[in-house]
């Protein structure tokens, strides 16, 4: 958010993110969807108070100087191209023996590293797939969002994934209109910035999450705009799959079959 301003109820709120006035957003949300109260309590934008413009420090960019640009052969086999592990400035810790993945905010500043581990016994000796290199304060991080915001506006959708490389994937595909928020999860902060962008969602989650937990993140947009989900209708996935993890087909497939979520 941009300045301070009190939203005391769902009309308030409504003005505020469509920059619209009263009336129009009486308008919007008879129109819309129904209401549900239990929803709207579990995110904190909703409730009454000041929505506070929130501040974090940036990583200095030297900071990446550190380690060495590279490019992941076995990623290059999962259909993450060179270009665009370059375009995301993929780097490599040879010491910790961790592919890093620079974390930006919307505006491009540095905000962490995150480090995916690629020693292949990390699971015997208990050590964390990734770790950031730095705290995340607090996480309204969506990641490709620098890149591909005007995409996103031209393309009127973002497609949302888990993962960070999904979204290197499917740029990979052609599809450049992607972010990933780095969970299952979409969190108050997160929710105001896709918010604003102001088109339709596409959610990707991977397979395995349950229904009741797809169905909250479903409920914190379906009242704003269009929400469609992404959902293995033809058992084509394996457990904790990303709908995009199977190849450019099956993705295809998955993504032309998304479902319309209906109120």
């Amino acid at each position: 958010f941009t300045d301070t301003v009190d939203v005391n109820d769902i009309i308030g709120l409504v003005m505020y993110l469509k920059g619209i006035s009263f009336k129009d957003a009486i308008n919007y949300i008879n129109s819309d969807i129904e209401y549900k109260k239990s929803t709207i309590d579990e995110i904190s934008i909703f409730k009454k108070k000041e929505v506070e413009v929130k501040t974090r420090k940036y990583l200095d960019e030297n900071y990446l100087l550190n380690f060495k640009s590279y490019v992941v052969e076995d990623w290059i086999k999962e259909d993450i191209t060179a270009e665009i592990q370059n375009k995301y400035d993929i780097r490599i810790d040879e010491k910790s023996e961790r592919y890093l993945i620079p974390i930006r905010d919307e505006n491009n500043n540095l905000v962490s590293i995150k480090g995916r581990t690629y020693k292949k016994d990390y699971k015997i000796f208990d050590i964390p797939k990734y770790i950031y290199y730095t705290k995340l304060h607090y996480n309204d991080i969506l990641f490709g969002l620098n890149h591909n915001k005007e995409n996103i506006k031209k393309r009127k959708e973002v497609i949302i994934f888990e993962s960070e490389k999904s979204v290197m994937k499917a740029e990979s595909y052609g599809f450049n209109n992607c972010i990933s928020i780095g969970m299952a999860h979409i969190n108050a902060d997160m929710l105001g910035k896709i918010l604003q962008l102001n088109v339709d969602v596409v959610l990707c989650f991977d397979k395995g999450l349950k229904q009741k937990q797809i169905q909250s993140q479903i409920d914190k947009l379906k009242m704003f705009t269009n929400v469609y989900i992404v959902e293995d209708k033809y058992n084509l996935l394996e457990n904790k799959d990303s709908p995009i993890d199977k190849g450019v087909d099956i993705w295809l497939k998955l993504y032309n079959s998304k479902r319309k979520v209906v109120s």
